[in-house]
């Protein structure tokens, strides 16, 4: 029953995702050639500056309270109690990130020149404390968050197309930007109400919560630096054409990513719950998860690069056609992010290790860092693509070196040589098939559905387990539906 839950959950984590992805699939193309380079690219500079304070709003709360809240969500007061005191803790950070900002507006030139624009993605900051989706992941109840994401997404939608005409509504289309997350807030804390009575007057205790908090407060900073830095440093060290260019291709990368990356954001809670309970069932849940992500990620790296060209020219159009090498770039962080998510997100906190994550994602911003410093002045996006490439990387060498009881399992390792060889052969059969398809429409749709039959028969072949694993399960469905 647990097992069919956490799948249950995993797959409404990924409709969630693939909803954040399908959406912009509408809406970039349609952005991107209204707003050209330049318009995306001041755009996606002050999104990265308001992510800074959004993240310190945010003060890492969202990790530990998922984490902690599992611990007492079958207890109504007690959560009521736990959920009440996150929500303080989250109030005070947000008043504070809120000043922070407006002073960062009024005294840097940069940011006073953008300053409309970061009114309106202010709103992120104060929306922090609504969104609550620590606590349906808590509670093992993640269904209802693709339900509201959905029809906000929606009206999100038709204002963009009736209000962002020319490449000068750039206001129109950051409202466009907060519409979902107004939206969507506003519903998860009226639903909340079903697991939470904020009426019951509890005796808060916020102290006990700070030391671990601001440990996971560290995580977070270094792990959103990752996703802000580089555009944000962009905006400074170059021009907001070559931040155009790199939006366009990190956005793409980015949108998959989400993708792989939901399948295992309900992991925490029941990570947590086995290390506690059942240490083998753990070590098998962070084995088969690593497996997953694994055959999973590799795959879509090969096809994303074989495919840039084509996902640049139909989604952001030939003004960005400088987004393609810098995109090709990129690809393999889909497969570094993905198990690094895993090692580092689920896995060490899981078992209050999060430490050791904090190390890793911290060593890996600062490489970031330099190699930005170092690279974008004389490379523009393709030297933040380097930089990107190289300290995801790192930061996933240090978290397998933290995690070598189960990264050095000889079992992962075959299956990640296995998934390489596969990929590669894939690689090449597309390669050829290819050059056959001038229709970048037709190229989209059949390359990848023939790259997965491709693939899949390569793993099939050289045995792999999982593959086998799930081929009985579909087998043994079938003579269960026989016999009913």
């Amino acid at each position: 029953m647990t097992d069919k839950l956490l799948a249950k959950n995993a797959f409404f984590s990924f409709v969630k995702a693939f909803l954040t992805l399908f959406f912009p699939l509408i809406s970039f193309p349609y952005a991107s050639r209204i707003l050209m380079p330049e318009g995306i690219g001041k755009i996606n500079f002050a999104i990265s500056t308001v992510s800074l304070f959004t993240m310190l709003s945010n003060l890492g709360i969202t990790s530990y309270a998922t984490r902690e809240c599992a611990k007492v969500k079958n207890n109504k007061i007690e959560l009521t109690k736990f959920v009440k005191e996150i929500l303080s803790i989250q109030f005070i950070c947000i008043l504070i990130s809120l000043i922070l900002f407006f002073i960062s507006i009024l005294t840097i030139p940069k940011l006073f020149e953008y300053r409309t624009i970061l009114l309106i993605f202010s709103l992120h900051i104060i929306l922090n404390i609504f969104t609550l989706d620590w606590l349906y992941y808590a509670i093992e109840n993640v269904k209802i968050i693709p339900l509201f994401s959905f029809i906000f997404q929606v009206i999100a939608l038709v204002y963009l197309f009736c209000f962002v005409k020319t490449e000068n509504d750039l206001i129109p289309y950051a409202i466009f930007g907060v519409i979902p997350a107004i939206g969507t807030a506003f519903s998860n804390t009226i639903y909340s109400t079903k697991y939470v009575s904020y009426k019951e007057n509890v005796r808060l205790n916020l102290k006990k919560h700070v030391p671990f908090i601001f440990t996971f407060f560290g995580m977070t900073v270094v792990t959103n630096l990752f996703s802000i830095i580089d555009s944000s440093m962009l905006g400074f060290l170059s021009s907001d054409y070559e931040l155009g260019i790199y939006t366009a291709s990190l956005k793409i990368n980015k949108m998959v990513i989400g993708l792989v990356v939901s399948l295992f954001a309900v992991l925490l809670p029941r990570l947590h719950l086995y290390f506690t309970d059942n240490q083998n069932q753990f070590n098998t849940l962070c084995k088969k998860s690593l497996n997953i992500v694994i055959l999973l990620s590799i795959p879509i790296s090969f096809g994303l690069f074989l495919l840039s060209d084509s996902l640049i020219y139909l989604f952001c159009g030939t003004n960005y056609f400088n987004s393609v090498n810098v995109m090709k770039i990129m690809t393999p962080i889909v497969s570094f992010i993905g198990i690094s998510n895993i090692l580092g997100t689920q896995i060490l906190p899981s078992i209050s290790k999060e430490r050791l994550s904090l190390i890793s994602y911290g060593a890996g911003c600062c490489i970031n860092i330099i190699c930005n410093l170092l690279f974008i002045p004389n490379y523009g996006a393709k030297g933040a693509a380097i930089a990107t490439l190289i300290a995801e990387f790192l930061t996933l060498i240090i978290l397998s070196l933290f995690n070598k009881n189960i990264t050095l399992d000889k079992n992962i390792f075959k299956n990640l040589i296995k998934a390489i060889i596969s990929s590669f052969i894939m690689f090449i059969v597309l390669e050829f098939l290819k050059q056959y398809i001038n229709n970048v429409f037709i190229c989209i749709i059949v390359i990848p559905i023939i790259g997965i039959i491709v693939y899949l028969i390569c793993l099939y072949l050289l045995k792999t387990p999982l593959i086998f694993e799930i081929l009985y399960k579909i087998k043994k469905n079938q003579q269960g539906d026989k016999s009913c």
